[in-house]
């Protein structure tokens, strides 16, 4: 909260240095003059822009049955993707101990998809990798639930619980 005159509230908002001047003049106001101004936190304020959610660069599949694969073409739209677009139930994929991007699985609330489905998705991750040009590339599939960034670690950096390993050959959807 931040006490001043009526008046200089309005010539606050006109120009935004005046309580910059105002504490240089040590202006003294009386008691009756002084009115409570709600001054926004510093949280609020962004650079006096909206905050506006982020959006990754990814790739975008559909798949049958109305499905998505999501996959991130960089580090830090792997970390959008991965932690915060991803719903807890989407699954997750990534190719096993190489470099390649992070693919979600979105699909319809409460259905969970078929092998077939969860086998194009893995060729997919495979296909965004390292490994593309490799035959048969073991591909890591769990919950988004279950991929977390460890505190201080490189942008696409994760570490995941509960995978499964998906043998499956690199390809994109026809």
């Amino acid at each position: 909260m931040l006490l001043c005159e009526p008046e200089a509230y309005s010539r606050a908002a006109a120009e935004p240095t005046f309580f910059q001047t105002l504490k240089k003049t040590n202006t003294t106001l009386t008691i009756a003059r002084l009115k409570k101004v709600e001054i926004p936190r510093r949280s609020d304020i962004f650079c006096g822009m909206e905050r506006k959610p982020i959006e990754p660069d990814v790739w975008k599949y559909a798949l049958p049955g109305g499905w998505e694969a999501l996959a991130g073409k960089t580090d830090a739209d792997n970390d959008i993707l991965s932690l915060k677009t991803a719903r807890a139930n989407d699954l997750w994929f990534h190719v096993h101990g190489l470099p390649g991007s992070h693919v979600i699985l979105q699909g319809p609330e409460g259905v969970t998809a078929d092998s077939a489905t969860i086998k194009q998705a893995a060729a997919i991750a495979a296909w965004h990798s390292k490994a593309r040009a490799a035959g048969i590339v073991p591909v890591s599939c769990t919950e988004s639930k279950n991929v977390s960034k460890p505190r201080g670690a490189k942008p696409g950096s994760v570490c995941i619980k509960r995978e499964k390993t998906i043998k499956v050959r690199p390809g994109l959807p026809e």
